[in-house]
């Protein structure tokens, strides 16, 4: 039977057309892919989602969402991205630059949205920022020239520090891309600079055990997917040493470390999902520019810092975006 021919039997039946044309309508599947836990991560996705809804989207209705998260390795990471591959994503929204690394290792073909990569150039998801060329688009966080800005901010706060360590993971490319920043900066300020690698929270301690060894007067926190996913864990640890801390991110400064300079990773993954709404609406990755952030926070937590024992000068707090008392 003809097409047409069928329409107009249906018609004829009082068949619910609506529904028969509704059913007929792909429901786009958004493949979340998140590296870290659900608990050190989840708000990101929440902020993310939010910013699907107020772009119209409903999960079930108009998009569906299908959410890997990980155990803050890249080895998880890359079998959730080969999971969503196979389940039949239309795209995958992967906030870090690890997480977009295993996505594109995954698929060269699907779109990749990020939202949270220090260096997508460097780290080889894109061409360039202003033309992509590749599956992947989205936010930068600019992450890596702000390490110099940060050893700025720690040597302002505390201006008596000689030594500074400085905990790397060089199995992540935004951890590697932010440490040259990050030793000019010492270098200006004519500090002495350690650094020591950890590439799993098992590596923590001995790490850390090294810094102090060393008598650090201070630490720098590098970028890492896996230092964020573990930082309340990490952040205990160095509590026990009492060192003022400096990383890239309110978050740490919320699990205990004392200083923060960064953007706002919620909202970045907030406003990433205009770029998912205009892919899915035909837009190819390659062709939109990445947006870069022109905001930054500071972050003072005042009370893990009086805990320790640390002053922080009346003109810092001034400073400071935000103080946590």
């Amino acid at each position: 039977m003809e097409r047409r021919d069928t329409l107009l039997l249906l018609i004829a039946l009082g068949a619910p057309l609506r529904l028969t044309a509704q059913s007929a309508l792909k429901v786009p599947r958004i493949g979340v892919l998140i590296v870290g836990t659900s608990e050190s991560s989840g708000h990101v996705v929440q902020a993310f989602i939010k910013g699907m809804t107020e772009l119209g989207y409903q999960d079930g209705k108009n998009v569906r969402y299908e959410l890997r998260y990980g155990d803050g390795s890249s080895e998880q990471a890359e079998r959730n991205a080969r999971e969503l591959v196979a389940a039949k994503a239309d795209l995958i929204w992967a906030p870090s630059t690890v997480a977009a690394t295993e996505a594109q290792k995954a698929t060269l073909s699907l779109p990749i949205v990020f939202a949270l990569s220090a260096d997508p150039v460097a780290a080889g998801l894109i061409r360039s920022l202003p033309r992509p060329g590749t599956n992947a688009s989205g936010i930068s966080l600019m992450s890596a020239e702000m390490g110099a800005k940060r050893v700025e901010i720690l040597t302002e706060t505390f201006p008596k520090l000689r030594r500074v360590g400085v905990l790397h993971n060089p199995g992540d490319s935004a951890s590697a891309a932010q440490l040259p920043f990050v030793r000019q900066g010492v270098r200006a300020f004519s500090k002495e600079l350690m650094v020591v690698e950890a590439r799993a929270p098992e590596e923590f301690a001995t790490a850390l055990a090294k810094l102090a060894a060393w008598r650090v007067d201070a630490l720098v926190i590098m970028e890492s997917v896996l230092y964020f996913a573990h930082r309340k864990t990490l952040m205990d640890k160095v509590a026990n040493y009492r060192w003022p801390t400096i990383t890239n991110s309110k978050e740490y400064a919320e699990a205990g470390g004392i200083l923060a300079y960064g953007t706002d990773f919620a909202d970045n993954c907030r406003r990433s999902a205009v770029y998912v709404d205009k892919i899915l609406k035909g837009a190819k990755p390659g062709d939109l520019p990445v947006q870069q952030p022109t905001t930054f926070e500071f972050v003072i937590n005042l009370k893990a810092a009086k805990a320790m024992g640390l002053a922080i000068p009346k003109a810092m707090l001034l400073r400071a975006d935000r103080v946590i008392e």
